[in-house]
């Protein structure tokens, strides 16, 4: 008797839906997409019991005739190729001919459908792959497919199924992603209890999210600019990107699609990675909704079962791509926040926020608060110009308008909900939103000598204000240009930099703040190939054997980033010289520093420099050789840091991602003292 047996056509279905069909949210997907294919504008999902005993999805697309829709549920069989070929030139969303075979060999499948020219529709019942009778009935354009008891012929399969409310937030996921991928298409997903989401489908990507997710999310999104690409990249990238402040914890909220398909892509996750690498902490990712659409034979899509990884005809092009374009839109959107505002707990989508607050306008004076008493702070700025000190409510005295600006600030807030979750607990200077724009002339370039004194004029502050406390002569647009010119208050634990105006409070964190200008500094010099060099009195650092051996490997490498050093004895090198840029006073900890840098993350094999890893090398060694925490520096070192850190293009975060800048508003001092409600 044979072994090998040739299944019948139910078990073989049955088999291949396992593919396919993996819970009820792998239903709604299949369902969607073939509404998408069929021109639909309005695509309406109703769901019971987590899509387990019954969910609906109906649309007002182009519909089938009756020998269509008997030939639907046929396996392989489809209406967007004929032959392989035309893979090369596909734009819908389905291509393989499987889902509603899939779908019909282990569900109850009842199908209503009807084409523009038919007098009526017809439907079509479809249990465990046994066929009913195609009848007339009425119905408008379009067609609706109702699913019913999912697995109930594969008990296997229903038993492996989470909870309801698992299933069902499966299903909003899904529905979420296509709701972004194609704004033009109005969705709307509801149980019998209640509306679950409902875009506009007014084909405005921000109007998407703002209807999924919250004014809050929304407002914490930038738009991704049209780049002229040098190379005539054929990739086009648009969407929406988070503001660093707005990081989470996890890739959860980080979604890319391909020609409007939700995928999974390595070159891209690389590429949004490598544009925040200076933006956010290790740990921390952005918020992230990027389209890619390209010429269909350019990238292959039939490369996963759920079509949900692809592959490019050339990743490095994809890459370049997507990092240039998030790059140049966190270049536009680099200043700081308005406020300090602990942040609620992510809610329900449309719940209001009531800890939500208001931005400050604009920043246009400059008054100084004296330190309280009771703090250690540095007695070296006594001679500070101080004008009048923070007004107590507003401009009246009467505390009306606060409070109302307060008021409407949290009736305004909307929390987010599911998806795009916000994890951050205060806003911190990394990428809030703000009208006000970075005047690219305003400061110098990063690396160069910072003005003489004389030059740019900051000793006198008072003498350059005007009424109000404005500063004379100053863009106030260049939020960063400012820094300099703001009236010092102090250093507090020998630390942060406080200085204030009549508006808002500034910390500036002096050892991220030194870190930041070192980068940049050493980093112009390595790509303008003029580093300079410091030569030591020789300094003779004792190594264990698998350090030296790996600091010899890299000895060119490290030479020209200016590390120059010989053998001296087994254990031992003589460190000759050190970038002048990075000269501190323990070199031999630096040089220490470089090599823990290298164990960890470079690979014991290599012998050549990596590449990418150079950011995180000189990220390393400025951190190392930056001023420190609770070292106190004198009015002049503070004045020179704030000189040099204004003169950045981008000052507000570290090069691991910390924040630099902290601002603290007058409204939310006033909120934490009560004085408005």
């Amino acid at each position: 008797m044979n072994k090998i047996k040739v299944l019948d056509v139910q078990t073989a279905n049955s088999i291949a839906a396992g593919e396919v069909v993996e819970r009820p949210a792998s239903v709604v997907k299949e369902l969607c997409e073939n509404a998408l294919d069929a021109g639909a504008g309005n695509i309406k999902i109703t769901i019971k019991n987590g899509g387990n005993s019954y969910l609906q999805v109906l649309d007002d697309g182009c519909g089938m005739t009756g020998e269509d829709a008997k030939l639907a549920f046929l396996p392989h069989a489809t209406s967007k190729l004929s032959v392989i070929s035309d893979l090369d030139n596909l734009d819908t969303m389905g291509f393989r001919g499987e889902a509603l075979a899939s779908i019909a060999a282990v569900a109850k499948v009842n199908l209503i459908t009807r084409t523009a020219d038919a007098p009526s529709a017809v439907t079509l019942q479809v249990d465990g792959g046994k066929w009913s009778e195609i009848t007339p009935v009425g119905a408008p354009i379009g067609t609706c497919i109702t699913v019913e008891d999912l697995f109930f012929n594969t008990p296997a399969r229903f038993k492996f199924l989470k909870k309801d409310s698992t299933e069902l937030n499966k299903i909003i996921d899904i529905v979420q992603k296509l709701a972004l991928a194609r704004p033009d298409v109005s969705f709307l997903l509801s149980t019998p209890e209640r509306i679950l989401l409902h875009t506009p489908g007014n084909n405005d990507l921000p109007s998407v999210v703002f209807s999924l997710f919250g004014k809050q999310t929304a407002s914490e999104l930038i738009a991704l600019p049209e780049l002229d690409m040098a190379d005539n990249s054929p990739v086009k990238v648009s969407g929406l990107i988070g503001q660093p402040g707005a990081a989470r914890s996890s890739r959860a909220s980080q979604l890319v699609f391909v020609n409007n398909r939700p995928v999974h892509d390595i070159a891209v996750t690389k590429a949004i990675d490598e544009a925040y690498r200076d933006r956010l902490m290790k740990g921390k990712y952005p918020v992230v909704i990027i389209k890619l659409n390209l010429l269909p034979y350019l990238v292959d899509i039939n490369v996963h079962p759920q079509k949900s990884e692809v592959r490019f005809w050339n990743s490095g092009t994809v890459f370049n791509s997507v990092y240039h374009t998030i790059k140049s839109a966190l270049a536009e959107d680099v200043l700081p926040p308005g406020d300090w505002s602990d942040r609620t707990k992510p809610e329900s989508a449309g719940k209001e926020n009531r800890g939500g607050t208001t931005l400050p306008d604009s920043i246009d004076s400059c008054v100084a608060q004296r330190p309280a008493a009771n703090y250690p702070v540095n007695k070296s700025f006594e001679n500070v110009a101080l004008n009048e000190p923070f007004a107590a409510i507003d401009a009246d005295g009467d505390g009306h308008a606060a409070t109302h600006a307060a008021t409407q600030g949290q009736n305004e807030g909307e929390a987010m909900g599911v998806g795009l979750g916000s994890d951050a607990v205060c806003e911190t200077v990394a990428g809030r939103e703000s009208e006000t724009e970075l005047n690219p002339e305003a400061g110098r370039k990063p690396g160069t000598e910072p003005k003489p004194e004389s030059e740019i004029a900051i000793a006198d502050v008072s003498a350059r204000t005007g009424e109000g406390g404005t500063i004379i002569g100053v863009d106030t647009k260049d939020v960063a240009s400012r820094l300099p010119f703001l009236p010092l208050v102090g250093q507090v634990f020998n630390t942060y930099i406080i200085l204030a105006d009549h508006e808002e409070l500034w910390l500036v964190d002096q050892h991220a703040a030194h870190e930041k200008v070192l980068f940049e500094r050493f980093m112009q010099q390595i790509n303008e190939r003029e580093l300079r060099l410091q030569t030591l009195i020789p300094v003779p650092i004792r190594l264990n054997l698998d350090d030296k051996r790996m600091a010899l490997n890299f000895r060119n490498d490290l030479a020209d980033l200016g590390y120059e050093f010989d053998e001296f004895d087994g254990e031992s090198l003589i460190l000759r010289t050190v970038p002048a840029c990075l000269l501190t006073n323990n070199p031999t900890e630096a040089f220490e520093a470089v090599l823990d840098y290298l164990r960890d993350e470079v690979k014991p094999n290599d012998k050549t420099w990596p590449e990418h890893q150079l950011y995180g090398f000189i990220a390393t060694v400025a951190c190392k050789a930056a001023i420190k925490g609770n070292d106190p520096l004198t009015e002049d070192e503070i004045k020179t840091l704030l000189q040099e850190l204004a003169a950045l293009k981008q000052p507000y975060n570290c090069p691991h991602g910390r924040p630099v800048i902290i601002r603290l508003s007058k409204q939310e001092l006033e909120k934490r003292f009560k004085r408005i409600i």
